[in-house]
């Protein structure tokens, strides 16, 4: 469940899409299927966000990189100020 006070979500990969959707958080992956740097407004003003998983694989295969990764950070740091 995300904390009354929380501003974002932010998942990472299909393992935490498939979390969400076997767990109480289904209604935040519904409809909102993942893509890396997409942003997705939620009810009471929640914002999340879809990175890749910074796991060995997804970096040593290029799939995820440094930029592409600080560039989903650097947009939900403007999107939160």
């Amino acid at each position: 469940m995300v904390p009354w006070h929380a501003r974002m979500a932010w998942r990472r990969g299909r393992d935490a899409i498939s979390a969400a959707r076997n767990g109480r958080q289904a209604a935040i992956s519904a409809g909102r299927p993942f893509r890396h740097g997409a942003l997705h407004a939620l009810d009471g003003g929640l914002l999340l966000a879809d990175s890749y998983h910074c796991s060995r694989y997804n970096t040593n295969t290029g799939r995820l990189t440094t930029e592409m990764f600080e560039a989903v950070v650097r947009t939900l740091r403007e999107r939160l100020k």
